[in-house]
């Protein structure tokens, strides 16, 4: 209340900073169990953060969030809100309310993933909601109407909003550039902005904080200048609105994931299926044309030890050659349970193609491994198992917005295929081992599509950043040199270093190119593979290609030998 009362003084009574000071102290009340107070200094926040929103009931909600002060301060309300209205779910309004709230955190966090924020605060705020899409989750399992399509795509909403977040505000990007012919120059002016704007404001805010101790003057400059950049941004915006709305649509338009769109994309012959990896239990959709399922799987440590122990029982060869009978058992076991606990809660038989969303720890697996049955006697095959790529075909998508985002047939590209395949000798990049079939693979693919092939000295770094825009297949056969301290320094090798590079295209590289390539081969070691980093996914080269705006990649989840890398299958 001191807090409070002291930033009334100097701040007034509607500033961002005063207003935020009601959502902690709404936080507190709920933890001392005094809801009823506890709600309406929630809902007082939220009148402070939306103009001409005044209710008079606890339970309502702004209709529109166009003159919101502060969009993440007004979103922590929200969340706080949401807490106390799961409470008192038995009384339909609050159950009404909360999925007002749910669908109004949706598009917040959809307006922070393209607006001004920078890209760590971004990703800071989908990690900070996970815990509240867990709990919206089991809300909707809780209070699912029958035969509405209305909680269908909440719940879509809720699993894409909570991964993918630097990923999805790129694709956004890339897509509204190419489509939307907003010149290079207005781009480059847009993004400095931004970013000037979003580091200023962060400046501000951690000085204002500090209350008594905040330097007045300090942040006084950083207004006037936040202020200046601001009147830019708001004049540049109005233009591009003007001049280039198909960009202004395709950047800042809310994509709304609907039931139709996705049954429509789908076709009659698929299934799709959309994983939510929470902290106590695994959320599992699946749509079809018959209709949709809410599951929710209770054993969530138990299910996530069985995908990491898949995992890593097909990355390492060695244990499978120790004790291959324990192995083979640990394997049937694991992949059995895995198909148990999700795609076998339920029942896609009658559908040969499935599309699966997958999410944390699941973003590892080889779906097509999974058991659909446990085999009888001690015999060890491991080709007469029920896999389940024996019964559909397995699609994964990394999410939704870019898989239903319609694409023009024609590639951007002008050369059908660009194939690299380094030769290796002894004093290439500290000795790589010669690769004894990527030549041969390459020559393979290009009797397919036709177009280029670089082999030898030609399959240079220089020469793929040269020729690789104009590709719309690209297929790199070559070995992947792997950083685990940084793993954005991981990079494909092309052999020796150039008079211009090092001969590596390191990820981070990859992250600053805009390639045409509709699908990316990816015939190295562990290109699927990396860290997973919670609210975004896997830091792996096929994740840097596709926000490179590839939309299909074919990679590898572990290490693979030289011979039936994917290129030639």
């Amino acid at each position: 209340q001191h807090a409070l009362d002291f930033r009334i003084a100097n701040y007034g009574t509607g500033h961002p900073n005063t207003a935020c000071m009601h959502s902690d102290i709404a936080r507190l009340l709920l933890a001392m169990g005094r809801s009823d107070e506890a709600l309406a200094r929630a809902q007082m926040a939220i009148t402070l953060f939306v103009p001409g929103f005044a209710p008079g009931d606890p339970y309502a909600n702004p209709v529109a969030l166009d003159s919101v002060t502060s969009d993440v301060l007004l979103l922590d309300a929200l969340l706080v809100k949401f807490r106390l209205l799961v409470k008192d779910a038995p009384d339909p309004r609050a159950r009404a309310s909360a999925d007002e709230v749910i669908d109004l955190v949706v598009q917040l966090i959809e307006r922070l993933r393209t607006g001004v924020q920078a890209e760590g605060s971004k990703l800071f705020w989908t990690i900070h909601v996970r815990s509240f899409i867990e709990e919206a989750l089991h809300h909707c399992h809780q209070h699912a109407p029958t035969g509405r399509s209305e909680w269908v795509e909440r719940v879509l909403a809720l699993m894409e909003l909570g991964r993918n977040a630097l990923l999805a505000e790129t694709i956004g990007r890339l897509d509204a550039l190419s489509d939307g012919g907003l010149p290079a120059a207005l781009a480059n002016e847009e993004r400095t902005l931004k970013g000037r704007i979003a580091e200023t404001r962060r400046y501000v805010l951690l000085e204002e904080k500090k209350c008594e101790r905040m330097n007045a003057d300090r942040v006084g400059l950083w207004k006037k200048s936040l202020a200046a950049d601001e009147l830019a941004l708001g004049l540049l915006a109005s233009r591009i609105e003007k001049d280039f709305p198909a960009y202004h649509e395709l950047k800042y338009a809310r994509i709304r994931i609907t039931r139709e769109a996705l049954l429509h994309r789908m076709g009659h012959g698929r299934s799709l299926l959309c994983m939510y990896q929470g902290e106590s239990a695994v959320y599992l959709l699946l749509l079809d044309h018959r209709g949709a399922q809410l599951v929710k799987e209770l054993r969530a440590t138990e299910v996530v030890q069985a995908a990491f122990a898949l995992r890593e029982a097909l990355r390492d060869r060695e244990a499978s050659l120790h004790d291959p009978s324990v192995a083979y058992r640990a394997f049937v076991e694991n992949a059995a349970t895995l198909y148990e606990r999700t795609i076998g809660r339920f029942d896609p038989k009658p559908y040969s193609l499935l599309t699966i969303v997958p999410d944390g720890v699941f973003q590892y697996l080889p779906f097509d491994v999974l058991l659909t049955g446990r085999p009888t006697g001690d015999r060890r095959d491991y080709s007469a198992l029920p896999y389940l790529i024996k019964s559909h075909t397995i699609h994964t998508v990394p999410m939704l917005r870019s898989w239903l985002r319609p694409r023009p047939d024609d590639a951007r590209g002008d050369s059908p295929y660009l194939g690299i395949a380094p030769v290796y000798v002894a004093s290439d990049l500290g000795g790589l081992r010669a690769l004894h079939h990527n030549v041969a693979e390459v020559a393979h693919v290009h009797e397919l599509f036709g177009g280029t092939i670089l082999e030898g000295p030609a399959a240079s770094e220089e020469n793929f950043r040269s020729d690789a825009p104009d590709a719309r297949v690209l297929h790199l056969a070559m070995h992947t040199v792997f950083d685990d301290a940084d793993p954005l320094h991981t990079a494909f090798a092309f052999g020796n270093a150039g008079a211009n590079d090092d001969g590596l295209l390191h990820m981070h590289e990859l992250f600053g190119m805009e390639l045409g390539a509709q699908l990316a081969l990816l015939s190295a070691c562990s290109t699927g593979d990396g860290p997973l980093l919670h609210g975004e996914g896997i830091t792996s080269m096929a994740r840097a290609f596709a926000y490179t705006g590839c939309p299909s990649m074919v990679m590898n989840l572990w290490d693979c030998d030289d011979q039936v890398a994917p290129g030639c299958a």
